[in-house]
């Protein structure tokens, strides 16, 4: 094998970026051109839930769509048309979210003790409209319900259906699988949340996802690859990845990489069978992991 864990990462990433996204992206895309034209009108603020697996591409999504709103498309340097937050680990209250906000517009600034709900929403929405920001994104909003407590993720909700009352802009809310059912539960929040986009993978017969695995082949040929877009290798790195280009890619990286540390000069069925148990302890059957057997 003449590849080292390092070219072995690029590549994945490589491919991933060469890769046809979904047509659900494609949707995810008209869902923030909509938010974006009514944030802009500054009128009252709409919301979009983005929803998906770990790897499904949610926020590359996001930021090959973003990426069209630099300065080099015609927004001047002291405005920022749309802003992406990402909520950080640890204890989630409303504090913690509030200042992962203001660093979306570029405020490091600290939440003080003595700030109240109302000061920090005031704070944001002042940002929001000097910035003339129209779309705000807040990544990984699964961990709005990390905390056990139900009176903080109460606590959070009620702030969350007062900053979209406040904050004259459309917001998309991205996370993982089942994240939303938050919003289904706060009637306030739901009905301003008008689009709900899950994020999509390919068929385990589509030309796409055929595609990926032969390009994989190609590129990675030091590896002695087996032939991945044979059916029966196929099938098997679907079941594992749900035809997430994502996932896959990172899938096979991982057992490449696995690979090499065992000192193989190839990848093996038992390289990616190991990691899809790393990923998911406890998959040591057929039935839980398809690299089994």
């Amino acid at each position: 094998m003449t590849f080292t864990p390092q070219e072995i990462t690029q590549i994945a990433n490589r491919l991933k970026s060469l890769h046809i996204p979904h047509e659900s992206a494609s949707a995810a895309h008209s869902g923030f051109d909509w938010i974006k034209n009514y944030g802009s009108l500054g009128s009252s603020s709409a919301g979009m839930l983005l929803t998906g697996p770990p790897g499904s591409g949610k926020t590359s999504t996001i930021h090959a769509w973003m990426g069209r709103f630099g300065t080099d498309r015609g927004a001047r340097s002291d405005e920022k048309p749309v802003a992406y937050a990402k909520i950080t680990g640890g204890p989630v209250t409303y504090r913690s979210i509030a200042l992962d906000l203001l660093g979306a517009f570029g405020e490091e600034m600290i939440v003080l003790r003595r700030d109240t709900q109302q000061t920090l929403r005031q704070r944001i929405a002042l940002y929001a409209s000097v910035l003339k920001t129209s779309v705000l994104f807040i990544d990984e909003a699964q961990l709005i319900v990390s905390s056990k407590n139900e009176k903080v993720i109460r606590e959070i909700t009620e702030w969350l259906k007062t900053i979209l009352n406040d904050v004259k802009v459309g917001f998309v809310f991205c996370g993982s699988d089942g994240f939303w059912e938050i919003f289904r539960t706060n009637d306030s929040l739901y009905r301003r949340c008008r689009i709900l986009v899950e994020m999509k993978g390919y068929g385990v017969m589509d030309g796409e996802f055929r595609s990926f695995l032969n390009t994989w082949d190609i590129v990675a040929k030091p590896l002695r690859q087996v032939n991945l877009a044979d059916d029966y290798w196929a099938r098997r790195v679907h079941a594992a990845t749900g035809g997430f280009i994502g996932l896959t890619a990172d899938l096979l990286c991982d057992a490449a990489i696995h690979a090499l540390e065992q000192g193989a000069d190839m990848l093996r069925l038992q390289d990616l069978a190991a990691v899809h148990e790393r990923r998911f302890p406890g998959s040591t059957s057929r039935r839980t992991n398809p690299f089994l057997g």
